[in-house]
């Protein structure tokens, strides 16, 4: 037979009669809210675990399978990573040879310009002293004849 809201109000009703109406709530309130075909045993919950056990192995075994697939697109994707990095500094080591190719060049080429102009300074500054001395020579011979 199937408890409906109907029969479960004549229980009550029944039951305050006979226990009262604190003791009929108490004794209602320890009934399941539904009918007891509705309620899981101990058997039907080993037979949940099982299932659950199963679901969970299946669960398991597709999280293994995503983990090796991910897993392997990780591998993929550090190994292209790896190559374009490593193309990228090719690219940067060769363009910093040439730079350093080229500032070698313009250092010497600084250097050999800096080393035209000392000489062409001591060159002014040598006939300058040359001819300095070659006054004060002609000088002191006349101051000598003088006297």
């Amino acid at each position: 037979m199937a408890i409906t809201e109907s029969s479960r109000h004549h229980l009550h009703q029944r039951l305050d009669e006979v226990l009262g109406p604190d003791d009929a709530t108490t004794l209602m309130e320890h009934l399941p809210p539904i009918g007891w075909a509705d309620v899981a045993t101990k058997r039907d919950l080993g037979l949940l675990d099982d299932k659950v056990d199963g679901v969970e192995h299946r669960l398991d075994t597709k999280i293994d399978g995503v983990e090796r697939r991910l897993d392997a697109k990780i591998d993929g994707v550090e190994e292209r990573l790896t190559l374009r990095i490593d193309r990228v500094e090719e690219r940067l080591d060769a363009k910093i040879d040439g730079l350093e190719e080229r500032l070698t060049l313009r250092i010497d080429l600084f250097g050999e310009r800096l080393r035209k102009e000392l000489e062409h300074g001591l060159r002014v500054q040598l006939g300058l002293l040359l001819s300095t001395m070659s006054a004060l020579l002609a000088l002191a011979v006349t101051v000598n004849h003088l006297l």
